[in-house]
C-alpha cells in the first residue's frame, strides 16, 4: 500500500507492505514504535500476540493524546486490562490492522495529533 501525504518535519508513513514500512526516507524492516515527534524505535515485544502494558510503556510515557496498535496482517485485540490501564491515563486507544494503522496515522499526524503508533509489520 503507497501512502503519499508529506507535511515537513512529520513522520508520514509512505508506504506498507508486511515486513517492510517507508516511514518518511527511512526503510525499516523491523517492528516499531513511533512516538510524538520525532521518537521511532525498534519494538520487540515479549509476546506478539500477547501486547502488554509494559511493551507499550514506552508510548505511554510519552503522553500522547492517542496509541494507535496496529497487530500484523489481521485483527487482534489488546486485552481489556491492558486498555484500561493506558485509557486511566486520558490516552485513547485504537487497535486494528498495521495496514489500516499506517493510513489512520498520517490523517491524524496532518492534524497535528499528539499521536503514537506500535505497528508489528507481520
Amino acid at each position: 500500500m503507497k501512502l503519499h501525504t508529506d507535511k515537513p518535519g512529520a513522520n508520514y508513513i509512505r508506504s506498507f507492505e508486511p515486513g517492510l514500512i517507508l516511514l518518511g526516507e527511512r526503510r525499516i524492516e523491523t517492528d516499531l514504535l513511533i512516538g510524538p515527534g520525532d521518537h521511532v524505535a525498534e519494538w520487540q515485544p515479549a509476546d506478539r500476540v500477547a501486547i502488554s502494558q509494559e511493551d507499550l510503556a514506552p508510548l505511554v510515557e510519552r503522553d500522547p493524546e492517542l496509541i494507535l496498535v496496529g497487530m500484523g496482517l489481521s485483527q487482534r485485540f489488546l486485552s481489556s486490562s491492558v486498555l484500561t490501564s493506558i485509557m486511566r491515563r486520558g490516552i485513547g486507544v485504537e487497535v486494528m490492522s498495521t495496514e489500516a494503522a499506517c493510513r489512520t496515522w498520517n490523517i491524524l499526524v496532518g492534524e497535528d495529533r499528539k499521536v503514537a503508533a506500535a505497528l508489528l509489520l507481520r
